[in-house]
């Protein structure tokens, strides 16, 4: 086969047929690409026909086609390329070599079938979709990173630092769960009351809707990346309307180790799926009572202007009847004001805690990190202004 290649002319389309059999595979080329282990741009100049790639390339591009090199060097020759009767030899070789594979790639569709719409929603065939979940784990990059309180001071458990379990992830994974969060997890409208990691919400509006209650009672589910499992993960596709097996698929390429991985793209979006059948309970409840519930990831609020306590008692029943379990250090009920995920919240308005302030004027800080909490103190104070102006109309409007 070796000396049939060397035969090429230069004349030959070997761009155009590495991006037509890219195109019939399903391919997108960005995640081609990266499972080549190529630079996107290098690809596309090959494709143009402005570059000619090297063997090294080639080989690597067959191998992710799971097609034989020779096929790309057949699709892109015609009998001008060959000289003879080796292109008829040639083309005997190839048939063989292509029969082989379609009858392998037919066996290990049937092994695991997926639907069309999820190849065309991740740019990837079926056999790189399986390829990618089945050794999914070895993407993932675990590190530990030590927990800290409101001071930035280490939290011990038995004397020692007690550590948060994260995870970066590497390609082509990446890809595939930054597509499952691009066309699947961040069109879902989830409910007013829920401000992390959803688009457009964040901390501060989460305590702002809290301005003018006077009892709060907050709380922090614990473990809560950690708690939610496989089960819950492919439970929450089902629900979306997802069949079996394109839940089964997305929930191998979206959990780790029999859990949901903290630093993953999809994470934040399934964990707040994963919680929104307690928070619609929670909601209920909240509705009956006249309390005002958001919830920022893990942190848990409530408040009211009339004193709620002895209903605190049944908030912690829904949450443990639901499977999750609350962090008793980070529970409190209170009358006032009140830290509410980091921002102190008094009964009419909103500002930065003290050690926010400390942080920013600390010797040995550095400028970007100073800048980056002036910055942030800013917007805390921007949202007051707004609020006071808000709860100054309102007034008025009452009078």
């Amino acid at each position: 086969m070796t000396h049939l290649m060397e035969n090429f002319s230069s004349t030959m389309k070997i761009g155009l047929a590495i991006s037509d059999l890219r195109k019939r595979k399903g391919f997108q080329q960005k995640p081609f690409a990266l499972l080549c282990g190529i630079n996107q741009g290098y690809l596309s100049q090959v494709e143009s026909g402005k570059r000619e790639p090297s063997q090294s390339a080639l080989e690597k591009i067959a191998a992710v086609l799971s097609v034989p090199l020779p096929l790309i060097y057949l699709h892109a020759a015609g009998p001008e390329d060959i000289k003879g009767p080796e292109y008829l030899a040639l083309v005997k070789e190839i048939d063989e070599l292509f029969l082989h594979h379609t009858v392998l790639s037919a066996t290990r569709e049937k092994k695991g079938r997926i639907p069309t719409y999820i190849t065309k929603l991740l740019g990837m065939p079926r056999d790189t979709i399986l390829e990618i979940a089945s050794t999914a784990a070895s993407y993932y990059h675990p590190f530990e990173q030590p927990k800290t309180d409101k001071r930035g001071n280490p939290v011990l458990q038995n004397g020692k630092p007690k550590l948060r379990k994260l995870h970066s992830v590497g390609e082509p994974l990446r890809f595939v769960q930054d597509k499952i969060k691009e066309n699947i997890l961040s069109v879902i409208d989830f409910p007013d009351a829920l401000y992390g990691g959803i688009k457009g919400k964040n901390n501060i509006l989460n305590a702002k809707r809290h301005l003018g209650k006077k009892f709060a009672f907050i709380t922090d589910i614990k473990d809560f990346y950690p708690s939610i499992k496989p089960k819950m993960v492919y439970d929450v596709f089902v629900k979306l309307g997802h069949p079996p097996n394109a839940a089964r698929i997305l929930t191998f390429l979206t959990t780790v180790g029999g859990e949901l991985p903290q630093g993953s793209p999809t994470s934040s979006y399934l964990a707040n799926l994963a919680f929104i059948e307690t928070d619609v309970l929670l909601l209920d409840f909240c509705r009956r009572h006249r309390l005002t519930y958001t919830r920022y990831v893990d942190d848990l609020t409530f408040s009211s202007s009339q004193d709620f306590k002895k209903h605190s008692y049944e908030i912690v029943s829904i949450i443990s009847r639901s499977g999750f379990h609350i962090n008793h250090r980070k529970t409190a009920y209170k009358v006032g004001p009140i830290e509410i995920t980091g921002i102190i919240r008094r009964n009419n308005s909103l500002s930065v805690p003290e050690y926010v302030m400390e942080k920013m004027n600390e010797h040995g800080r550095g400028d970007r990190s100073r800048e980056g909490l002036a910055r942030y103190a800013t917007r805390v104070n921007e949202k007051n202004s707004a609020a006071q102006k808000t709860l100054a109309a309102t007034k008025k409007r009452k009078q």
